[in-house]
């Protein structure tokens, strides 16, 4: 065999095993993408963006109490809560109450859309709401969160308006006004938060309905039979998260009286949670008592805070594993248990980009406002699949939780 066909041979030899190689690689390649995905297809088979809620329920090996929440979050506006909702009996009374639902976005730039789910939630759980947000500059809000508003078609459809947040013209022939005008609010901390917490009691003064916190997500709809309603947030307070009463209502006048003698913008909470319970003791627990007190219900701390304020951490642990939880704020079996909406805490949580996407709080917000998460990526929501659980560091101006744990002797 002469030199040309020997190197001939051998570069044939070459080639074959260059190829031999390549097919190798694209082999294992093809394995280990089969093994990644099988992988992610078994973690993530509740997150799929589209399908999320129907694949949860299909999950033989999640907990009944987990699907029985997803069942549930597929019929928004299902279960009416009557006046069982509250420790009181309900009073029909001469004043309707609008069918509104007021909420307050006092930052002047919108970089917080999970915000939005608070608005989501409620309009899909009540579909005879109008949903108002009032914003400190709506052009912005309006442009921040154009993709969303046109997934959802709320605002387009006229479910949903966003109107410009006006502090001095809602407070005007209130107790508040005084107060304003003198300009008593700056001294304060947290100006715009003092504000926040007056306005919320003007708004539905002025034009009555329902108020709820921007971090509330709505699970089940809103009742007529509740009548003018406020909300315990633990055994021993209320919370001004949530307030519906008709417009012109006394306590709400009352409740305003009270915020502006005891204003101390200093103290957290003091001119927010206090005010209605201070109002409340004082005007509905002393003998004899306010005539306008007869017919206010107490919404007992499932209703709102299905997570207390020092259990929601708890909302930061695998939902798989909180499944008797997931369906006791969804189970209309168990009246007293179903929670009209959950109170995340998020003025007590920051860090909060860290959170997992599969934790409690990840799968409500998943389950009740499909439109947020096809308008934002996961990441842009603040949600990390490869994060771990547990809550996230906490705001540094937490009193309760900035005590040092008791040293172990």
């Amino acid at each position: 065999m002469d030199k040309l066909s020997i190197s001939h041979l051998a570069r044939r030899a070459i080639r074959f095993r260059r190829v031999m190689i390549i097919l190798l690689l694209a082999a294992a390649t093809t394995t280990l993408f089969l093994a990644v995905n099988e992988t992610a297809a078994e973690s993530d088979v509740y997150f799929d963006t589209d399908g999320f809620l129907h694949s949860a329920v299909k999950q033989t090996t999640l907990g009944e109490g987990c699907r029985h929440f997803i069942e549930a979050a597929l019929e928004p506006g299902k279960n009416n809560i009557d006046a069982t909702a509250s420790q009181n009996t309900a009073k029909k009374t001469d004043a309707a109450i609008p069918t509104l639902v007021h909420f307050l976005y006092y930052n002047q730039q919108f970089t917080y859309p999970r915000y939005l789910c608070a608005v989501e939630s409620a309009a899909r759980q009540n579909p005879n709401h109008h949903i108002i947000v009032w914003a400190a500059n709506p052009a912005e809000f309006n442009l921040a969160t154009n993709t969303w508003q046109l997934n959802s078609q709320l605002v387009a459809a006229g479910r949903v308006s966003v109107r410009q947040l006006d502090w001095p013209l809602m407070m005007t022939g209130t107790p508040l006004e005084a107060w304003f005008t003198s300009g008593a609010y700056k001294e304060s901390k947290w100006v715009d938060q003092n504000l926040g917490n007056a306005f919320r009691l003007a708004v539905v003064y002025q034009q009555g309905g329902v108020y709820l916190d921007m971090d509330i997500i709505s699970m089940n709809p809103l009742s007529d039979s509740m009548g003018r309603s406020l909300g315990m947030q633990d055994k021993d307070a209320m919370n001004n998260a949530f307030l519906r009463f008709p417009a012109a209502d006394p306590f709400l006048w009352a409740s305003m009286e009270e915020f502006v003698s005891g204003f101390n913008g200093n103290v957290w909470g003091k001119n927010g949670p206090e005010v209605i319970t201070r109002t409340y003791k004082k005007r509905c627990r002393s003998k004899p008592h306010s005539d306008f007190c007869t017919g206010v219900n107490i919404a007992p701390v499932q209703r709102f805070y299905p997570f207390g304020y020092k259990q929601k951490q708890n909302m930061f642990e695998p939902w798989e594993d909180q499944c008797e939880v997931m369906q006791s704020m969804a189970d209309e079996l168990s009246p007293y248990y179903l929670s009209i909406g959950i109170h995340w805490w998020n003025r007590r949580v920051k860090s909060i980009e860290t959170m997992s996407n599969r934790t409690v709080l990840a799968v409500v917000m998943k389950a009740h406002c499909p439109a947020l998460f096809s308008a934002y990526t996961e990441q842009q929501l603040g949600m990390n699949p490869s994060a771990s659980f547990g809550a996230p560091a906490l705001l540094v101006e937490d009193p309760e939780l900035m005590k040092p744990k008791a040293s172990k002797k």
